[in-house]
C-alpha cells in the first residue's frame, strides 16, 4: 500500500467544472493511486467526463506504478514499458534473495499448517527451525509493497499478513495496516476490509495529542478510505453504520487532551465528506449523531453544501417538507453519479422518506392521503399501502380513515404523575452522592485543620 505521510499529485478527470457534484478530484488527494484507477473506471461507466480526461487521467495515475500491461494499453511506447518490467524483476528479485528463508516457509503450504497447527509460527520459533533473521521481515515489507504495485493484491495481502504476525511492535507496523487494508479493498473482500479498518483505527487513535497535524491528516486519510471500505454492496447493511460511528467517533481520555477528532478533521480539510456521513445516518436508520450532524451542516454550509445535505437541512433546520423533498428528488443525480453511493440510491431515497414522514407526522394530527400521494407521485392506492408499511417499521400510534381518507394520528403524552416520577426517580440516589461528598469535603478539612502549620521563614 502507500506510504502514509507521502503527498499524492492530483491525479484526476480535468475539465471544466464537476459534473453531477463529482468530488473525485478532491479525493484523489487521500487516497491509493490503485483505489482511484476503480473510481476513475465507474467515471468512464457513467459518462461523467470524456473519453480524452479520462484516458488522462489513468495515464497519470498508472504512471508510478507497476502495472505494465495497463501501461501498455492505455499507449505506453512498449520499450519503455519493458524497461521498467526488466527494473521491477530485478528489485523483487533482489527483495527475495534477502528474506529467502522467510520465503521459503510462507510459500510452503506444509510448512505453514503444521506451524500454524502447532502454533508455532512465530520469529522466535522460525529463527530456531529454519533460519529465519528478524532482519529478513523489512524486506519482506518492501516486498510486499512492491507485489501490491504490481497488481497481485492477494499475493500482497498474504505477504503483509505473515509480517504483521511476526514483527515485534515498530514504525512500520502502521504502514503495513495502512497496506493491508489497500489490499483487502483492492481485493473486493468486504468483510475483511471492514476488521482491517477498525484495527488501523485503533492505531490511528493512539496517536498523541502532541502531533496534532499529523493526526489530522491520518484521520482524512482513514475516513476517505473507509469510503472504499464500506460503501460497499458487500457491507450494504453494516457499512453505513460502521462509517457513521468512525465519523462521530469521540475520544474519551481524561489523562490526556484528545486530538482532533475525525468530524473536525474532515471540517478542516474535506468538508465535503459531509454527504457522506448524511447519507450514513440516513442509511443506518439510527438517530444516534443526528442532532450533532444537523448542527455541524447549520455551521458548515458555507464549506460544503448539496441536495444530499440540504435535505436534512430543510427538513431539520428550517422545517420545510416540501423543499427537502425538492432537494431529496435533486438528491437522485448526485446518488447515482457518486462512486461510494450509486449503489445505495433507491435505498437513501425510502430511508429518507421515512424520516421525512415521520418527522411530518410530529406536527401534524391528521395528514391527507391524497396529498402524500402527490408528494410522492404515487397513485393513492400505491401510497397508502407505503404509508401503512411506514407506520408499521416507524411503530406510530396511526389509523387510516378510509372514508376521509386521512392518516388519524393519535397522541399518547404521559400523565402529570408520570412525569413527575420520570424526573425525581433519580433523586434519592443523587441525594446521597450529594451528602456523601459533603461529608468527605467535611472529613478532609478536619483533617486540615489538625494537621500543624508550618512556619514560613522569610
Amino acid at each position: 500500500g502507500r506510504e502514509r505521510g507521502e503527498e499524492m499529485e492530483s491525479s484526476s478527470v480535468s475539465g471544466g467544472g464537476a459534473p453531477h457534484g463529482d468530488v473525485s478530484q478532491s479525493v484523489s488527494q487521500f487516497v491509493d493511486k490503485h483505489m482511484m484507477l476503480r473510481l476513475v473506471q465507474f467515471l468512464r461507466q457513467t459518462k461523467s467526463y470524456s473519453e480524452e480526461d479520462i484516458v488522462k487521467a489513468e495515464k497519470e495515475l498508472v504512471a508510478s506504478t507497476n502495472l505494465f500491461s495497463r501501461k501498455v494499453e492505455l499507449g505506453y511506447p512498449q520499450s519503455e514499458v519493458d524497461v521498467k518490467s526488466e527494473e521491477f524483476q530485478k528489485q523483487v528479485q533482489e527483495l527475495r534473495g534477502q528474506c529467502e528463508a522467510l520465503l521459503n516457509v510462507l510459500e510452503s503450504e506444509e510448512t505453514m499448517e503444521d506451524l500454524k497447527e502447532g502454533k508455532n509460527f512465530n520469529i522466535e520459533s522460525l529463527s530456531k527451525n529454519f533460519g529465519v533473521q528478524p532482519e529478513e521481515l523489512v524486506p519482506l515489507l518492501s516486498l510486499a509493497r512492491a507485489t501490491y504495485e504490481s497488481g497481485d493484491y492477494a499475493k500482497a495481502l498474504s505477504l503483509l499478513d505473515a509480517y504483521r504476525t511476526l514483527s515485534p511492535a515498530s514504525e512500520r507496523d502502521q504502514q503495513a495496516a495502512w497496506g493491508k487494508l489497500a489490499a483487502h479493498i483492492m481485493s473486493e473482500d468486504d468483510e475483511g476490509a471492514a476488521i482491517a479498518l477498525s484495527q488501523l483505527k485503533s492505531q490511528v487513535d493512539a496517536i498523541t495529542p502532541a502531533n496534532t497535524m499529523n493526526a489530522v491528516e491520518q484521520r482524512v486519510w482513514l475516513l476517505h478510505w473507509a469510503l472504499f471500505a464500506l460503501f460497499t454492496p458487500g457491507n450494504s447493511s453494516s457499512g453505513p453504520v460502521q462509517f457513521a460511528d468512525t465519523f462521530f467517533f469521540v475520544q474519551q481520555d481524561r489523562d490526556r487532551p484528545s486530538p482532533p477528532h475525525y468530524l473536525e478533521a474532515a471540517s478542516l480539510r474535506a468538508p465535503y465528506l459531509y454527504r457522506y456521513a448524511t447519507a450514513a445516518l440516513v442509511l443506518s436508520k439510527r438517530k444516534k449523531h443526528l442532532d450533532k450532524l444537523i448542527k455541524m451542516l447549520e455551521l458548515e454550509r458555507y464549506q460544503h453544501s448539496d441536495p444530499i445535505t440540504r435535505t436534512l437541512e430543510k427538513l431539520f433546520i428550517h422545517h420545510d417538507f416540501e423543499g427537502a423533498l425538492e432537494e431529496l428528488e435533486a438528491a437522485h443525480d448526485i446518488l447515482t453519479h457518486d462512486f461510494f453511493l450509486h449503489s445505495f440510491a433507491d435505498e437513501f431515497r425510502n430511508c429518507a422518506l421515512m424520516l421525512l414522514f415521520e418527522a411530518f407526522c410530529q406536527v401534524h394530527q391528521s395528514i391527507d392521503t391524497k396529498f402524500v400521494a402527490d408528494k410522492l407521485k404515487m397513485d393513492p392506492a400505491s401510497a397508502e399501502l407505503w404509508i401503512v408499511n411506514l407506520i408499521r417499521s416507524c411503530h406510530l400510534d396511526a389509523k387510516i380513515d378510509s372514508e376521509t381518507e386521512t392518516i388519524v394520528l393519535r397522541r399518547n403524552y404521559p400523565s402529570v404523575y408520570q412525569q413527575v416520577f420520570e424526573k425525581t426517580k433519580g433523586m434519592f440516589f443523587r441525594s446521597y452522592l450529594l451528602s456523601n461528598n459533603i461529608d468527605k469535603s467535611q472529613q478532609r478539612l478536619a483533617q486540615e485543620a489538625q494537621q500543624p502549620r508550618r512556619k514560613n521563614f522569610h
